[in-house]
């Protein structure tokens, strides 16, 4: 019904006028007066029942202060519940944190355990291994002191009999880099 529509659209202050727009243009038509009284009255609204469960919605909105996270709350709501009556919106404010990591010095490559790590000899050859111990107790299986003297004793590793085969030397703060760190709260192994 066209008045309904204009209670739903108008504001209050213009409502009056619409309505009697929408009655002069009935009368103009040839509608019965009595017809026309009838619609134009308010009709109770029937509250719309919930058949299905509504679903929550999350969003993550930055808190820009009392007002303006109060007003952005009701405006979003009131869109969601009016365009999507199945819905339920939840949302979080958030704020970026007062104590950054950046009080904590950074620790040397070497410390690094649990991490995914390559090699590069000097003359290209390149090598990728994983370790869950630190990386500087892996790189002195990998290059031990005896390789410096020029002996050999066993050999277990790749990277170790590559440069025993080679002849080449390497400076291991250049030749080893940590590929990929694994998130501390990654699950361990079990025996590690």
């Amino acid at each position: 019904c066209l008045a309904q529509r204009a209670r739903k659209i108008c504001t209050a202050d213009s409502i009056e006028e619409e309505l009697g727009k929408i009655q002069n243009l009935l009368r103009e038509n040839g509608y019965p007066d009595r017809f026309i009284t009838k619609h134009l009255v308010a009709r109770p609204v029937k509250p719309a029942k919930d058949t299905v469960e509504k679903k929550t919605l999350f969003l993550k909105v930055p808190f820009q202060g009392d007002s303006a996270s109060e007003l952005l709350k009701r405006r979003l709501n009131q869109a969601v519940t009016q365009t999507f009556p199945a819905a339920k919106l939840q949302i979080v404010f958030s704020t970026n944190p007062l104590l950054r990591g950046e009080g904590k010095d950074r620790l040397p490559t070497q410390t690094t355990s649990m991490c995914i790590y390559s090699f590069t000899c000097s003359c290209g050859a390149g090598y990728i291994g994983h370790t869950s111990q630190r990386l500087s107790k892996r790189i002195r299986e990998h290059l031990p002191a005896w390789l410096s003297k020029g002996e050999v004793t066993s050999i277990k590793s790749t990277i170790l009999a590559h440069l025993v085969d080679t002849g080449h030397s390497v400076d291991p703060s250049e030749a080893f880099r940590v590929i990929y760190k694994v998130p501390p709260n990654y699950p361990k192994p079990l025996g590690q």
